[in-house]
């Protein structure tokens, strides 16, 4: 899910910023899903592109297909104020940042040691 070589290699090798990268990730992407759950909660449709679009770039950074690709779909849908596409597609998302979130911990542990 992570692109690994890629990611090490924009870093230089630098265990120290992998894991200062992936704890300010871990902090702030609840935020963010925060903000997407709360946008089609209230039929936000801006606020869903906006959450979405920060969202996809901040998984962009680990080279996570899986994840962009959800995050992008959300932000599609809340730019075309499909709302109930973009309901659909939450689970998607959810289960990607769940995978995701587990593979940079680890990661993250790997190279700390």
């Amino acid at each position: 899910m992570v692109d690994r070589i890629a990611l090490l290699s924009r870093l230089e090798g630098d265990a120290r910023l992998l894991a200062e990268i992936v704890e300010l990730f871990l902090r702030t992407a609840p935020r963010l899903m925060r903000d997407i759950k709360q946008a089609l909660a209230s039929k936000d449709a801006k606020k869903l592109e906006r959450a979405a679009h920060t969202l996809k770039g901040a998984v962009a950074n680990f080279g996570a297909r899986q994840a962009y690709e959800a995050a992008l779909t959300l932000e599609q849908h809340g730019r075309r104020g499909d709302l109930p596409a973009a309901r659909r597609a939450w689970a998607s998302m959810e289960k990607a940042m769940v995978r995701l979130k587990k593979e940079l911990a680890r990661l993250a542990e790997e190279h700390a040691a």
